[in-house]
Protein backbone atom coordinates (compact mmCIF):
# COMPACT_ATOMS: atom_id res chain seq x y z
CA UNK A 1 0.00 0.00 0.00
CA UNK A 2 1.06 3.48 -0.48
CA UNK A 3 0.18 6.65 2.03
CA UNK A 4 -0.13 10.11 1.10
CA UNK A 5 -1.97 12.78 3.53
CA UNK A 6 -4.80 15.44 2.58
CA UNK A 7 -6.61 18.32 4.84
CA UNK A 8 -9.93 19.41 4.13
CA UNK A 9 -8.29 22.68 6.23
CA UNK A 10 -11.68 22.64 8.27
CA UNK A 11 -11.05 25.31 11.43
CA UNK A 12 -12.49 27.43 13.94
CA UNK A 13 -10.91 30.41 14.09
CA UNK A 14 -12.40 31.11 17.47
CA UNK A 15 -10.43 28.11 18.74
CA UNK A 16 -7.42 28.95 16.69
CA UNK A 17 -6.31 31.99 13.87
CA UNK A 18 -6.12 31.02 10.27
CA UNK A 19 -2.85 32.46 10.49
CA UNK A 20 -1.50 29.75 13.35
CA UNK A 21 -3.96 26.90 11.07
CA UNK A 22 -1.92 28.01 7.70
CA UNK A 23 1.78 27.53 9.65
CA UNK A 24 0.65 24.07 11.60
CA UNK A 25 -0.58 22.98 8.02
CA UNK A 26 3.17 23.84 6.87
CA UNK A 27 4.28 22.04 9.25
CA UNK A 28 2.82 19.07 9.05
CA UNK A 29 3.78 19.31 5.33
CA UNK A 30 7.10 19.26 6.28
CA UNK A 31 6.81 16.91 8.86
CA UNK A 32 4.98 14.67 6.21
CA UNK A 33 7.66 14.73 3.92
CA UNK A 34 10.58 13.97 6.78
CA UNK A 35 8.52 10.71 7.46
CA UNK A 36 8.07 9.53 4.24
CA UNK A 37 4.75 9.94 3.35
CA UNK A 38 4.09 10.49 -0.91
CA UNK A 39 2.18 13.15 -0.85
CA UNK A 40 -0.21 15.97 1.05
CA UNK A 41 -3.45 16.98 -1.03
CA UNK A 42 -5.35 20.44 -0.04
CA UNK A 43 -8.71 21.19 -0.34
CA UNK A 44 -10.23 23.95 -1.40
CA UNK A 45 -13.33 25.94 0.07
CA UNK A 46 -15.11 28.50 0.44
CA UNK A 47 -17.17 31.08 3.36
CA UNK A 48 -17.60 28.47 6.04
CA UNK A 49 -14.99 27.16 8.38
CA UNK A 50 -15.83 23.77 6.67
CA UNK A 51 -12.73 24.95 4.63
CA UNK A 52 -10.66 28.08 4.94
CA UNK A 53 -8.00 27.17 2.16
CA UNK A 54 -9.94 29.02 -0.74
CA UNK A 55 -6.68 28.59 -3.23
CA UNK A 56 -4.93 25.46 -2.91
CA UNK A 57 -2.18 26.58 -5.48
CA UNK A 58 -1.03 29.56 -2.90
CA UNK A 59 -0.61 27.14 0.22
CA UNK A 60 1.07 24.53 -2.17
CA UNK A 61 3.58 27.23 -3.63
CA UNK A 62 4.12 28.24 0.12
CA UNK A 63 4.84 24.26 0.55
CA UNK A 64 6.93 23.94 -2.09
CA UNK A 65 9.27 26.60 -0.81
CA UNK A 66 9.93 24.45 2.56
CA UNK A 67 10.00 20.95 0.72
CA UNK A 68 12.14 18.85 -1.62
CA UNK A 69 10.47 15.74 -2.17
CA UNK A 70 7.04 15.10 -1.07
CA UNK A 71 4.08 15.45 -3.89
CA UNK A 72 1.52 18.76 -3.93
CA UNK A 73 -1.71 17.89 -4.35
CA UNK A 74 -4.56 19.82 -4.81
CA UNK A 75 -7.88 17.97 -3.41
CA UNK A 76 -9.31 19.29 -5.26
CA UNK A 77 -9.48 22.20 -7.49
CA UNK A 78 -13.31 23.42 -7.97
CA UNK A 79 -13.76 24.00 -11.45
CA UNK A 80 -16.82 25.28 -12.42
CA UNK A 81 -15.93 28.44 -9.74
CA UNK A 82 -12.92 29.90 -11.46
CA UNK A 83 -11.62 30.70 -15.10
CA UNK A 84 -10.00 27.60 -16.49
CA UNK A 85 -6.62 29.67 -18.29
CA UNK A 86 -6.17 31.04 -14.38
CA UNK A 87 -6.81 27.31 -12.96
CA UNK A 88 -4.20 26.19 -15.45
CA UNK A 89 -1.67 29.33 -15.13
CA UNK A 90 -1.57 28.93 -11.32
CA UNK A 91 -1.03 25.28 -11.12
CA UNK A 92 1.62 25.46 -13.98
CA UNK A 93 3.49 27.73 -11.52
CA UNK A 94 3.14 25.67 -8.53
CA UNK A 95 4.62 22.48 -10.62
CA UNK A 96 7.47 24.84 -11.83
CA UNK A 97 8.08 25.56 -8.32
CA UNK A 98 8.36 22.16 -7.41
CA UNK A 99 10.18 21.01 -9.35
CA UNK A 100 7.43 18.89 -10.55
CA UNK A 101 5.55 17.38 -7.74
CA UNK A 102 2.55 18.75 -8.48
CA UNK A 103 -0.84 16.13 -8.75
CA UNK A 104 -3.96 17.75 -9.67
CA UNK A 105 -7.13 16.89 -8.22
CA UNK A 106 -9.75 18.53 -10.17
CA UNK A 107 -13.79 18.40 -8.66
CA UNK A 108 -16.97 20.10 -9.65
CA UNK A 109 -17.93 20.94 -5.44
CA UNK A 110 -21.06 19.42 -3.95
CA UNK A 111 -21.71 22.56 -1.50
CA UNK A 112 -24.41 24.44 -2.02
CA UNK A 113 -23.82 27.83 -0.45
CA UNK A 114 -20.62 28.00 -2.76
CA UNK A 115 -22.45 27.74 -5.72
CA UNK A 116 -24.83 30.44 -4.28
CA UNK A 117 -21.64 32.75 -3.33
CA UNK A 118 -20.58 32.43 -7.04
CA UNK A 119 -23.43 33.47 -8.90
CA UNK A 120 -23.89 29.34 -10.33
CA UNK A 121 -27.78 29.08 -9.73
CA UNK A 122 -28.09 25.99 -11.82
CA UNK A 123 -25.61 23.63 -10.12
CA UNK A 124 -26.86 20.97 -12.49
CA UNK A 125 -24.41 22.56 -14.95
CA UNK A 126 -21.79 21.88 -13.16
CA UNK A 127 -20.33 18.46 -14.88
CA UNK A 128 -20.87 20.81 -18.28
CA UNK A 129 -18.87 23.22 -16.83
CA UNK A 130 -16.16 21.28 -15.41
CA UNK A 131 -15.77 18.74 -18.48
CA UNK A 132 -15.11 21.66 -20.53
CA UNK A 133 -12.66 23.32 -18.01
CA UNK A 134 -10.55 20.23 -17.71
CA UNK A 135 -10.45 19.86 -21.38
CA UNK A 136 -8.52 23.56 -21.59
CA UNK A 137 -6.57 23.33 -18.80
CA UNK A 138 -5.04 19.74 -20.33
CA UNK A 139 -4.86 21.93 -23.58
CA UNK A 140 -3.26 24.61 -22.35
CA UNK A 141 -0.74 22.59 -20.48
CA UNK A 142 0.37 21.73 -23.67
CA UNK A 143 1.90 24.64 -24.33
CA UNK A 144 0.65 25.39 -28.42
CA UNK A 145 -1.76 27.77 -29.15
CA UNK A 146 -5.30 26.59 -29.10
CA UNK A 147 -9.20 27.98 -29.37
CA UNK A 148 -11.73 26.36 -27.28
CA UNK A 149 -15.42 27.10 -28.43
CA UNK A 150 -17.84 25.50 -25.84
CA UNK A 151 -21.19 26.24 -23.84
CA UNK A 152 -19.69 27.62 -21.13
CA UNK A 153 -16.25 28.76 -21.94
CA UNK A 154 -14.32 30.18 -24.94
CA UNK A 155 -10.50 30.20 -25.53
CA UNK A 156 -9.35 32.26 -28.87
CA UNK A 157 -5.74 31.45 -29.69
CA UNK A 158 -4.06 31.84 -26.57
CA UNK A 159 -0.77 30.14 -25.52
CA UNK A 160 0.67 29.91 -21.62
CA UNK A 161 3.81 31.43 -21.08
CA UNK A 162 4.19 29.64 -18.03
CA UNK A 163 3.83 25.51 -18.35
CA UNK A 164 4.17 22.80 -16.27
CA UNK A 165 7.41 21.20 -16.12
CA UNK A 166 5.76 17.26 -16.11
CA UNK A 167 5.07 16.89 -19.57
CA UNK A 168 2.63 17.19 -21.29
CA UNK A 169 1.11 18.11 -17.59
CA UNK A 170 0.63 16.68 -13.54
CA UNK A 171 -1.19 14.08 -12.72
CA UNK A 172 -4.70 15.02 -13.25
CA UNK A 173 -7.43 13.22 -10.67
CA UNK A 174 -11.39 13.69 -10.28
CA UNK A 175 -12.95 13.74 -6.86
CA UNK A 176 -15.77 11.37 -7.21
CA UNK A 177 -18.66 10.77 -5.03
CA UNK A 178 -21.53 9.54 -6.92
CA UNK A 179 -21.81 6.30 -8.92
CA UNK A 180 -22.05 8.31 -12.22
CA UNK A 181 -18.79 10.03 -11.34
CA UNK A 182 -16.96 7.05 -10.95
CA UNK A 183 -18.41 5.77 -14.51
CA UNK A 184 -17.49 9.14 -16.30
CA UNK A 185 -13.92 9.62 -15.15
CA UNK A 186 -13.46 6.01 -16.43
CA UNK A 187 -14.65 6.42 -19.72
CA UNK A 188 -12.90 9.76 -20.31
CA UNK A 189 -9.66 7.82 -18.91
CA UNK A 190 -9.26 10.11 -16.08
CA UNK A 191 -8.52 8.45 -12.86
CA UNK A 192 -10.93 9.27 -9.96
CA UNK A 193 -10.26 9.76 -5.83
CA UNK A 194 -12.76 9.40 -3.21
CA UNK A 195 -13.85 9.98 0.25
CA UNK A 196 -14.43 6.77 2.93
CA UNK A 197 -17.46 8.81 4.67
CA UNK A 198 -19.46 9.70 1.43
CA UNK A 199 -19.35 5.75 1.00
CA UNK A 200 -19.76 4.88 4.30
CA UNK A 201 -19.13 0.98 4.17
CA UNK A 202 -15.92 -1.01 3.13
CA UNK A 203 -18.17 -3.06 0.74
CA UNK A 204 -19.18 0.10 -0.81
CA UNK A 205 -15.82 1.38 -1.63
CA UNK A 206 -14.53 -2.26 -2.91
CA UNK A 207 -17.66 -2.46 -5.14
CA UNK A 208 -16.71 1.25 -6.79
CA UNK A 209 -13.60 0.62 -6.84
CA UNK A 210 -13.95 -2.43 -8.70
CA UNK A 211 -16.45 -1.27 -11.46
CA UNK A 212 -14.01 1.68 -12.09
CA UNK A 213 -11.20 -0.19 -12.57
CA UNK A 214 -13.73 -2.58 -14.84
CA UNK A 215 -14.95 0.39 -16.69
CA UNK A 216 -11.32 1.90 -17.20
CA UNK A 217 -10.19 -1.83 -18.68
CA UNK A 218 -12.83 -1.55 -20.91
CA UNK A 219 -12.53 1.56 -22.42
CA UNK A 220 -8.86 -0.20 -23.46
CA UNK A 221 -6.44 0.97 -20.56
CA UNK A 222 -4.29 -1.21 -18.10
CA UNK A 223 -6.07 -1.42 -15.09
CA UNK A 224 -2.74 -2.61 -13.65
CA UNK A 225 -1.38 0.93 -13.70
CA UNK A 226 -4.67 3.18 -12.50
CA UNK A 227 -4.80 3.91 -8.66
CA UNK A 228 -8.15 4.73 -6.90
CA UNK A 229 -6.99 6.87 -3.95
CA UNK A 230 -9.38 7.08 -1.09
CA UNK A 231 -9.48 9.03 1.86
CA UNK A 232 -10.23 8.43 5.68
CA UNK A 233 -10.18 9.88 8.80
CA UNK A 234 -7.21 8.66 10.93
CA UNK A 235 -5.76 8.95 14.37
CA UNK A 236 -2.93 6.52 15.59
CA UNK A 237 -2.43 6.47 19.45
CA UNK A 238 -0.18 4.27 21.83
CA UNK A 239 -3.19 2.92 23.27
CA UNK A 240 -6.46 1.88 22.35
CA UNK A 241 -8.02 2.89 25.33
CA UNK A 242 -10.05 5.82 25.28
CA UNK A 243 -9.30 6.09 21.22
CA UNK A 244 -13.32 7.05 20.43
CA UNK A 245 -13.74 9.18 23.24
CA UNK A 246 -10.19 11.23 22.40
CA UNK A 247 -10.47 11.36 18.38
CA UNK A 248 -14.13 10.93 18.18
CA UNK A 249 -14.77 13.89 19.90
CA UNK A 250 -12.92 15.77 17.53
CA UNK A 251 -14.52 14.05 14.64
CA UNK A 252 -17.81 14.65 16.39
CA UNK A 253 -17.10 18.41 16.28
CA UNK A 254 -16.00 18.41 12.74
CA UNK A 255 -19.24 16.96 11.16
CA UNK A 256 -21.80 18.82 13.79
CA UNK A 257 -20.20 22.33 13.25
CA UNK A 258 -20.57 21.76 9.25
CA UNK A 259 -23.54 20.14 9.49
CA UNK A 260 -25.71 22.62 8.39
CA UNK A 261 -23.87 23.27 5.44
CA UNK A 262 -25.54 19.69 4.13
CA UNK A 263 -29.10 20.80 2.83
CA UNK A 264 -30.59 17.87 0.87
CA UNK A 265 -33.91 20.52 0.09
CA UNK A 266 -31.34 22.31 -2.32
CA UNK A 267 -30.37 19.82 -4.14
CA UNK A 268 -32.03 18.93 -7.66
CA UNK A 269 -30.37 16.06 -8.90
CA UNK A 270 -31.42 12.83 -7.57
CA UNK A 271 -27.84 10.96 -7.57
CA UNK A 272 -26.40 14.06 -5.63
CA UNK A 273 -29.37 14.59 -3.49
CA UNK A 274 -28.63 10.78 -2.24
CA UNK A 275 -25.14 11.67 -0.91
CA UNK A 276 -26.62 15.12 0.42
CA UNK A 277 -29.08 13.03 2.56
CA UNK A 278 -26.47 10.38 4.18
CA UNK A 279 -24.28 13.45 4.75
CA UNK A 280 -27.19 15.56 6.69
CA UNK A 281 -27.64 11.71 8.51
CA UNK A 282 -24.01 11.69 9.25
CA UNK A 283 -23.79 14.98 10.72
CA UNK A 284 -26.69 14.75 12.80
CA UNK A 285 -26.12 11.45 13.93
CA UNK A 286 -22.31 10.62 14.87
CA UNK A 287 -22.17 9.70 18.13
CA UNK A 288 -18.78 7.41 19.87
CA UNK A 289 -20.35 4.38 19.43
CA UNK A 290 -21.86 5.08 15.70
CA UNK A 291 -17.91 6.35 15.07
CA UNK A 292 -17.01 2.39 16.67
CA UNK A 293 -19.41 0.84 15.03
CA UNK A 294 -18.43 1.57 11.82
CA UNK A 295 -14.61 1.41 11.46
CA UNK A 296 -14.68 1.59 7.69
CA UNK A 297 -15.03 5.17 7.64
CA UNK A 298 -12.59 6.09 10.40
CA UNK A 299 -8.98 4.67 10.60
CA UNK A 300 -8.85 4.84 14.35
CA UNK A 301 -6.95 3.05 16.94
CA UNK A 302 -3.51 1.94 17.97
CA UNK A 303 -0.93 0.66 15.15
CA UNK A 304 -1.94 -3.05 15.27
CA UNK A 305 -5.59 -1.77 15.17
CA UNK A 306 -4.74 0.22 12.55
CA UNK A 307 -3.15 -2.22 11.03
CA UNK A 308 -5.53 -4.62 10.59
CA UNK A 309 -8.06 -1.98 9.22
CA UNK A 310 -5.66 -1.48 6.42
CA UNK A 311 -5.00 -4.77 5.41
CA UNK A 312 -8.86 -5.06 5.00
CA UNK A 313 -8.63 -2.21 3.08
CA UNK A 314 -6.22 -3.25 1.07
CA UNK A 315 -8.05 -6.56 0.43
CA UNK A 316 -10.48 -4.51 -0.92
CA UNK A 317 -8.98 -3.39 -3.58
CA UNK A 318 -7.58 -0.08 -1.95
CA UNK A 319 -3.81 0.60 -2.78
CA UNK A 320 -3.50 4.03 -1.79
CA UNK A 321 -4.84 5.77 1.16
CA UNK A 322 -4.33 9.34 2.30
CA UNK A 323 -4.99 9.83 5.86
CA UNK A 324 -6.83 12.97 7.14
CA UNK A 325 -5.41 13.70 10.64
CA UNK A 326 -5.75 17.60 11.69
CA UNK A 327 -9.88 17.26 11.79
CA UNK A 328 -11.76 19.24 14.49
CA UNK A 329 -9.47 22.19 15.51
CA UNK A 330 -6.92 18.84 16.76
CA UNK A 331 -3.70 20.50 18.41
CA UNK A 332 -0.79 20.66 15.99
CA UNK A 333 1.04 18.45 18.43
CA UNK A 334 -1.37 15.47 18.63
CA UNK A 335 -1.55 15.71 14.76
CA UNK A 336 2.26 14.95 14.56
CA UNK A 337 2.64 12.30 17.41
CA UNK A 338 -0.32 10.34 14.99
CA UNK A 339 1.88 11.20 11.80
CA UNK A 340 4.99 9.99 13.74
CA UNK A 341 3.31 6.86 15.11
CA UNK A 342 1.55 5.82 11.83
CA UNK A 343 4.74 6.28 9.39
CA UNK A 344 7.19 4.21 12.03
CA UNK A 345 4.97 1.58 13.46
CA UNK A 346 2.21 1.16 10.43
CA UNK A 347 3.53 1.86 7.11
CA UNK A 348 5.92 -0.24 7.41
CA UNK A 349 3.60 -2.99 8.11
CA UNK A 350 1.39 -2.59 4.62
CA UNK A 351 4.18 -1.77 2.42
Amino acid sequence: MRFGMLSICDNDPEKRSTQQFYQDLLDEIVLAEELGFEDYWVAEHHYSNYGVVPSPAVLLAAAASRTSRIGLGSGVSILPFHDPLQVAEDYAMVDVLSNGRLTFGAGRGFLIHEYEAFGILNQQDSRERFDEALAIIQKAWEGERFSFDGKHYTVDEVKLNVVPLQRPGPPIYQAALSPSSYEKAAALGVPVAGVATTLRTLDRIEERVGSFKRLWAESGRDADTVDVPITWYTFVVPEQDRVYEDAGRHLIDYFRSIGNIFDPEKVDNPEARQVYEELHEWNNTVTYEFIENNTDVALFGDPDTVIAKLERIRAAGVEKVHCVMNFGNRPHDEVAASMELFAKEVMPALR
